[in-house]
């Protein structure tokens, strides 16, 4: 009995080592089933980028993030992130930043920014001492999604943060 067994077994590794090409022959092609119905999206021939914002920020702000988030659809958003070393400023075109604070509780108002109507919505941050103020406001010579602005700050003064947001807006 112990003797069929081992032949059996032996008979099986002869078997799966042939099929794996370990017998020298080359092995098999892959089959990759891939049900019938299934369809790949389309994706664009081209992308598109919301505009560059070009905003001068006093000297004692560093620029030390900028990227293009993907707003889906062949779009791009923009995102920038200046830093000192005690306050951290964001500006985003296209996305929405508020989903970031979702489980933050805000006071809320609008205020006027040059044509724009702004939502100044003001938190403590993160459960420590900070402070964020989120301005939002669609840039009327824009297109959604690239007209939705926001402007972050933690540990902003909130007149200085307006004065900021009052370049962007133009």
């Amino acid at each position: 009995m112990t003797r069929a067994l081992l032949a059996l077994l032996a008979g099986t590794a002869t078997v799966a080592l042939s099929a794996c090409g370990g017998d020298g022959s080359t092995p098999p092609a892959p089959v990759v089933a891939r049900p019938s119905d299934v369809t790949r999206p389309d994706r664009p021939a081209t992308y598109e980028s919301c505009g560059d914002v070009d905003v001068v920020l006093p000297a004692r702000w560093q620029l030390v993030d900028r990227s293009l988030p993907n707003l889906g659809g062949g779009v791009h958003g923009r995102a920038y992130r200046w830093d000192t070393s005690t306050s951290r400023l964001e500006l985003s075109v296209g996305v929405d930043v508020l989903e970031l604070y979702e489980d933050l509780d805000f006071d809320v108002e609008t205020i006027e920014v040059g044509s724009a109507h702004v939502q100044v919505s003001r938190a403590g941050a993160f459960g420590t001492s900070d402070h964020l103020i989120v301005l939002t406001w669609t840039q009327s010579d824009q297109v959604a999604p690239c007209s939705n602005y926001t402007l972050a700050g933690t540990n902003v003064d909130e007149a200085e943060l307006v004065s900021i947001a009052r370049k962007v807006v133009g």
